[in-house]
């Protein structure tokens, strides 16, 4: 079972809240084999700027297979770049059309928080 879990917001509390969710998920034993991917769009790119204080979770959680991609339009016109954001971080073209793909690949999608 593969499941996108979209991302749009910031904040610290919300950081908390998705990554919690994906460490919940992963948790899971009732849920078959998986792949989970983390789309960030808005606000959501923050999370994954080089720096932020989930840094270790984020990479912790990449190391168990989690990937993280982030849509570049959000991260240009917030005038941010891939030299910006943590090493997990995978730039997209768009995160609309990133969540589009993976649905029609049979991803379920969670909106998080």
């Amino acid at each position: 079972m593969n499941t996108v879990f979209h991302f749009s917001v910031g904040g610290e509390a919300a950081y908390g809240t998705v990554l919690s969710n994906i460490e919940n998920l992963l948790a899971d034993t009732t849920v078959p084999d998986r792949s989970v991917v983390c789309v960030t769009n808005g606000d959501g790119v923050f999370l994954l700027r080089h720096g932020e204080p989930h840094a270790d979770r984020i990479a912790t959680l990449h190391e168990r297979g989690v990937s993280f991609r982030v849509c570049s339009n959000s991260l240009k016109s917030r005038s941010l770049g891939a030299a910006d954001l943590h090493p997990a971080a995978e730039m997209v073209p768009s995160g609309g059309g990133e969540l589009t793909r993976l649905q029609a690949a049979g991803y379920a999608y969670i909106k998080t928080p």
